[in-house]
């Protein structure tokens, strides 16, 4: 008996078409490296697009975005939107790079990726296909954590 089961490999993944204000993004990712300006623009952002979002929910078909361009803040709200999807990119780049400490092949530093590493990095990075230019969005314990483990497994096939 063969059992075949079909799990989703891939959840929802941004594309450059998701974004509302494609410059706003790329020029936040590539000038804002430090948590401090992320939390900043959060704070700033955020609230418009959650109580937005919390009345006409978080996908934006073509009628919403309509709706949402009369509104006398949409382009706050359209910040938000796009830093919340912005964020998520991030995160799925920082499970990649988290997933590669625990691999026989050891780990690399933030934004030290060589090989494979880089490539799947390079895949995930929409803003600019680059692999070393990541945004260090992490939380100083976070790093402290993430620096701890490299030197539990370093990088051992490319020392």
């Amino acid at each position: 008996m063969l059992l075949c089961l079909v799990i989703p490999t891939n959840a929802f993944a941004a594309e450059k078409t998701d974004f509302l204000n494609w410059d706003y993004v790329v020029g936040f990712w590539t000038a804002n490296h430090d948590l401090a300006a992320a939390k900043a623009e959060q704070a700033r952002v955020v609230p418009a697009w959650k109580a937005w979002s919390a009345k006409h929910g978080t996908r934006l078909y073509p009628e919403l975005v309509e709706k949402l361009n009369d509104e006398p803040n949409a382009d706050l709200i359209k910040k938000g939107h796009d830093f919340t999807l912005m964020v998520n990119v991030w995160r799925r780049i920082y499970t990649s790079f988290m997933t590669s400490i625990y691999t026989v092949h050891g780990a690399r530093p933030w934004n030290a990726n060589v090989g494979f590493e880089c490539e799947n990095i390079q895949a995930l990075n929409i803003f600019t296909r680059q692999c070393n230019d990541v945004p260090d969005w992490r939380k100083p314990e976070t790093r402290r954590r993430d620096e701890a483990e490299f030197q539990k497994n370093p990088a051992k096939r490319f020392q």
